[in-house]
């Protein structure tokens, strides 16, 4: 063995057994000791976006997520779906829009405290256990689809106004239930 070989060796030795070497992954803490990853994120997302819409804005949201799983190629899970970047503004750390960013937004607060206890306030909390049977019954094709097919949706205020963004004026409205407008991108054949 050479000199070279055996001091190449050597140092990957050393740098494997000294205290550079990576750590063990600590295991993750379960969200939920009763439901599915998955069934979590999507009813959290449904929650915070549409907790105080009536059941069929809640079904709708949620059809909006499964459209863009199952259509969208780029997501393998709802929990992909709803955690992808400035998707869903509930899981935005710091809500984007109108020129400026602002460090607060009441549904992430919210949200974080569901997050934190989930099945505690699923115990608690009537709503969040609607949201839940929600999530569960879009993904097992218990409700109709009130979105009619939508892949995006905003708050009416928001499509009515000067501040409405481009993209969305550019989409089909589907539908508007309670507070929110649904639209459906071309990206979605129906």
């Amino acid at each position: 063995m050479s000199l070279q070989v055996f001091l190449t060796w050597l140092s990957r030795w050393l740098y494997r057994s000294s205290k550079h070497s990576k750590p063990k992954k600590k295991k993750m803490q379960r969200l939920s000791k009763r439901f599915d990853e998955d069934l979590v994120f999507f009813a959290l997302t449904i929650y915070g976006e549409a907790r105080g819409e009536c059941l069929e804005g809640q079904v709708a949201v949620a059809y909006v997520i499964r459209h863009r799983l199952e259509k969208w190629n780029r997501y393998s899970s709802y929990k992909n779906t709803v955690l992808d970047r400035l998707q869903f503004s509930c899981w935005n750390r710091y809500r984007i829009g109108y020129g400026f960013i602002s460090p607060y937004d009441h549904n992430t607060k919210v949200l974080k405290k569901a997050f934190e206890n989930f099945d505690e306030m699923f115990d608690n909390h009537k709503i969040l256990r609607q949201c839940v049977h929600v999530a569960d019954g879009v993904m097992n094709d218990m409700f109709l689809d009130y979105s009619k097919g939508a892949d995006h949706y905003l708050a009416k205020w928001l499509y009515e106004s000067d501040a409405c963004p481009s993209w969305a004026k550019k989409y089909k409205v589907t539908t508007t239930i309670g507070n929110h407008i649904f639209l459906r991108s071309f990206m979605i054949e129906r």
